[in-house]
């Protein structure tokens, strides 16, 4: 009898697992007041999700503003209407409280509507404009990312000169968690390339080389400058050099310099 065929998980699966592994580092470990503080780091990610930002923001003004004048602007229309040269003289005004005599007294003048118990619902009403229109505009401005660009910006950080406050917090964690899922999952070097297409996928393996490169290259510096080993270390303006290469050897990584 021939063994049993093994067969490796469906890609869409392998992906979930991956990108969910990831996540939960990002989730666990980012914060956004102590991670992106004022500095080049910030600057760079808002430049990419700032014009977004901004036209989510527009859409959810203007949202808002439909929201608020709209209905009350179609009632008085349809009163308009109805009613073009006023009211009859016998009109019983508290027939119907969403009726409001002109504001001039003139009775050849149409009314005007007003919501019932505006003093109560108009509050609540604008609770839930503003709710929905900050929906919208959250809604409208993620969709509105160019995610290639965000990824792009994001998993180039690590090379970036100075301090990197999201490298200090994501690269172990990242670093190890690919180690482990190629040991556990059987995710080897393979899988990244199969997804090389893969935006979010490619991102997160630049990512990880991209941290190991700036580590190589804070160790190299901790040499140079007869540091111990931890000791923290500020890259120098221009990043991390082009010939801080890696070369993977059973798990272990030496810098290659290029001569």
């Amino acid at each position: 009898m021939h063994p049993p065929a093994t067969s490796s998980p469906p890609s869409n699966n392998v992906k979930q697992l991956v990108t969910k592994s990831y996540l939960d580092i990002i989730q666990r470990n980012l914060n956004l007041q102590t991670t992106l503080q004022p500095g080049k780091e910030r600057d760079r990610l808002i430049t990419v999700l700032s014009p977004a930002a901004a036209n989510g923001a527009l859409v959810g003004v203007i949202q808002f503003i439909l929201l608020r004048r709209l209905p009350i602007l179609w009632m008085n229309r349809t009163l308009r209407q109805k009613y073009p040269k006023g009211v009859p003289k016998d009109y019983n005004w508290n027939q119907n409280p969403q009726v409001r005599k002109p504001l001039d007294n003139n009775p050849n003048a149409p009314p005007t509507f007003q919501p019932t118990f505006h003093y109560i619902t108009t509050p609540l009403s604008i609770l839930f404009d503003v709710t929905l229109s900050t929906v919208t505009a959250s809604a409208v401005a993620l969709g509105l990312v160019n995610q290639k660009e965000f990824l792009n910006v994001a998993s180039s950080l690590p090379l970036k000169g100075g301090t990197s406050p999201i490298s200090n917090v994501l690269c172990d964690d990242f670093v190890d968690m690919q180690r482990q899922l190629a040991e556990e999952s059987k995710i080897a070097q393979q899988f990244w390339k199969e997804n090389k297409d893969d935006d979010v996928m490619t991102s997160i393996n630049v990512f990880v080389q991209n941290c190991k490169r700036r580590r190589i290259y804070e160790d190299r510096l901790r040499h140079e400058g007869l540091l111990n080993a931890g000791d923290e270390v500020i890259l120098p303006a221009e990043g991390v050099p082009d010939d801080v290469m890696i070369e993977d050897d059973d798990d272990q990584e030496e810098m290659m310099f290029q001569m």
